[in-house]
């Protein structure tokens, strides 16, 4: 016989598998998203492009940012 507190248990892990999954999927969306965009700034390099410097912040300027908002 299930308890209320083992159906609550059950639940609550079945919500953190799902987003462990979906943490998982982000990650190598994020690890195709930064090769593909070195692979333009190789391309760009060999072929005497400069391009101008991304419209996002790097790693270290996002976290100084996104630390002094907490």
């Amino acid at each position: 016989m299930r308890t209320f507190f083992t159906e609550q248990l059950a639940e609550r892990d079945a919500r953190l598998d799902a987003f462990e999954e979906e943490g998982k999927e982000r990650a190598q969306y994020i690890q195709y998203a930064t090769s593909m965009w070195r692979g333009v700034e190789l391309w760009a390099a060999r072929n005497g492009h400069e391009l101008p410097p991304p419209p996002f912040k790097t790693f270290p300027e996002w976290q100084a940012s996104h630390h002094t908002h907490d």
